[in-house]
């Protein structure tokens, strides 16, 4: 999986049930700003501006997940 991901050609983050942040690649860290060390299992909050409704883009993302 990490190496589809690698070869994807954009920017792939991977999160978990709580919103941490399980994989980030090089072209997330280009375009972020961040290296994987500096965001790995913090939440997406450090990237995402506060006022982007993340959570429910989220919780939509799992449970549209879950039904598959």
């Amino acid at each position: 999986v990490t190496q589809a991901f690698s070869q994807a050609g954009t920017a792939m983050i991977v999160l978990g049930k709580e919103a941490e942040i399980l994989y980030w690649d090089q072209s997330a860290a280009m375009l972020f700003g961040f290296t994987s060390e500096e965001v790995l299992n913090k939440s997406i909050d450090i990237v995402v501006p506060g006022n982007i409704p993340h959570e429910e883009l989220v919780d939509d993302a799992l449970e549209s997940n879950q039904q598959e």
